[in-house]
């Protein structure tokens, strides 16, 4: 019983974190100007997103639609992966 209250403890944690400090997500983009709806779960409508680390420099990301389930978000170049923190 008291593996279970501690496992019930580990995941009120770790929503709370997901609440405070969002989800990081890997996405790549093929083609510029592509929307790509992204599943966060976050289960609230996120505050904003910031990118982490992406593998072509020159590339920026913008969002066209949020939900309390999705984002949906565009890159101004293709071939590009990124990182992103979704709050």
């Amino acid at each position: 019983m008291k593996l279970l209250k501690r496992i019930g403890s580990f995941l009120d944690v770790e929503r709370e974190l997901h609440r405070n400090f969002g989800v990081r997500i890997s996405q790549s983009f093929q083609n510029p100007s592509e929307q790509v709806t992204i599943t966060h779960g976050l289960k609230r409508v996120p505050e904003g997103f910031r990118v982490i680390d992406k593998d072509i420099a020159d590339a920026n990301f913008g969002r066209t639609a949020w939900d309390n389930e999705t984002i949906t978000l565009y890159s101004t170049m293709g071939g590009v992966t990124v990182l992103l923190e979704i709050f």
